[in-house]
């Protein structure tokens, strides 16, 4: 990784899981040292929300699809359009006292 930075990457999602199966390898072989142990729990508690997330959002985007067909497209959408929005006037709010 040439940047380093907090959080988990939600970039791809492949080596988020890739990451959680070793975690838990390390967690449940009896052979592995307690800071290994440790440092294996720590990311994999805090991978498994991002990978729970993506799993709930893929599963409801395959039944809205299933059930509306390309319909489904327009809650993600609007979410979207909401958020930029929301984003937009707190950056305009927050810079408006700059110049």
């Amino acid at each position: 990784r040439l940047i380093q930075r907090p959080g988990v990457p939600n970039t791809v999602m492949t080596g988020n899981v890739t990451q959680a199966i070793l975690d838990m390898v390390d967690i449940v072989s009896a052979g592995t040292a307690d800071s290994v142990r440790a440092a294996a729990r720590a990311r994999f508690g805090k991978m498994m929300p991002a990978i729970v997330a993506f799993a709930i959002g893929a599963v409801a985007g395959a039944l809205g699809f299933r059930h509306i067909g390309f319909w489904a497209l327009l809650a993600p959408a609007c979410a979207l359009a909401w958020l930029a929005a929301v984003t937009g006037e707190h950056e305009r709010v927050a810079t408006a006292g700059r110049v």
